[in-house]
């Protein structure tokens, strides 16, 4: 028997892989749109989010057809477990789900075009984050 819930993860994967080919198009621009808001695709893509972060922060700032792409992408590198092996220092500060100010993710949007959204830039001590 098919199991529709993967089936439509699936569909949302593939979608998800139309967007960020090489190939061109007036919706992928659109698309682009509705990321950058956020940081763009890319880095959402490479972030350390997670279900309850998309639904309590990303809900009502890009449609919900993308909202699911993105929750679709999160359960797959939950079942990869991506992020376990990952290095701290390597991981993207910015939308880290053990990285929180008030309960809320982390994003400067002026500091997310340089390289400083990396833990390697940054020092924590005594629970106070410092520029390196």
């Amino acid at each position: 028997m098919i199991d529709l819930e993967k089936l439509i993860i699936s569909f949302r994967l593939k979608w998800l892989g139309k967007i960020v080919d090489s190939s061109e198009g007036y919706w992928k621009e659109m698309s682009n749109v509705y990321f950058q808001s956020l940081g763009g695709l890319k880095l959402l893509l490479n972030c350390t989010i997670d279900i309850n972060m998309i639904n309590t922060y990303f809900v009502g700032k890009i449609p919900d057809f993308y909202v699911e792409i993105l929750k679709a992408w999160v359960r797959l590198n939950m079942t990869n477990a991506h992020y376990s092996s990952i290095d701290s220092d390597k991981q993207i500060l910015w939308y880290n789900k053990h990285v929180v100010f008030e309960k809320k993710p982390l994003f400067f949007i002026d500091y997310n075009f340089t390289k400083m959204c990396y833990f390697s830039f940054f020092q924590i001590i005594d629970h106070s984050l410092y520029f390196l």
